[in-house]
């Protein structure tokens, strides 16, 4: 889905019921969903029915925020609906949460989350893209002159290339 100049993939889900698919099959389904996203530099955005609460951590743990958490139930006493996000982040406040009053179009209550561009991801890139260029704007006997740099960064090369390396790791 383009979004002005951007692009979000989206999926809809519907993994299998508890009823037909044992939770070993659903965790199947769910890898699956992970790892075909996980090829894509766009942010993904995984929505749906998963029919199941406990499936969300393998989600977390592949670094998407899940802003459905704790929206409580969605069919009779459970939590099945969610809504996960890969650079996106959830805006607002309350940033999701469950359409009780939408009756009679499934079993399932429809599940809603406020996204905005998450910046992190970029900004992390940029900082290290300027930490590798920042090393070579100070070369050996450089020092000396006004300067708002700290003396140390020429008295204590090596500490200072430490520091750098470190940094960049």
């Amino acid at each position: 889905v383009r979004i002005g100049e951007r692009s979000v993939v989206i999926y809809s889900v519907h993994l299998g019921s508890p009823l037909g698919t044992g939770g070993g099959a659903r965790r199947e389904q769910a890898e699956a969903l992970r790892d075909d996203a996980a090829r894509l530099d766009e942010p993904v955005l995984l929505a749906g029915d998963f029919n199941s609460k406990g499936i969300g951590e393998l989600f977390v743990a592949a670094g998407y925020a899940w802003p459905t958490r704790a929206i409580g139930r969605t069919v009779g006493l459970f939590s099945f609906d969610h809504v996960f996000a890969r650079g996106l982040a959830p805006a607002g406040s309350p940033s999701a949460g469950v359409a009780r009053e939408a009756k009679g179009a499934s079993d399932h209550r429809p599940v809603w989350a406020t996204l905005r561009w998450a910046v992190v991801k970029a900004s992390a890139t940029t900082i290290a893209e300027n930490l590798k260029k920042a090393h070579g704007l100070f070369p050996a006997g450089s020092g000396g002159g006004e300067s708002r740099a700290k003396p140390e960064i020429w008295t204590d090369a090596a500490g200072f290339d430490k520091q750098m390396k470190e940094a960049q790791a």
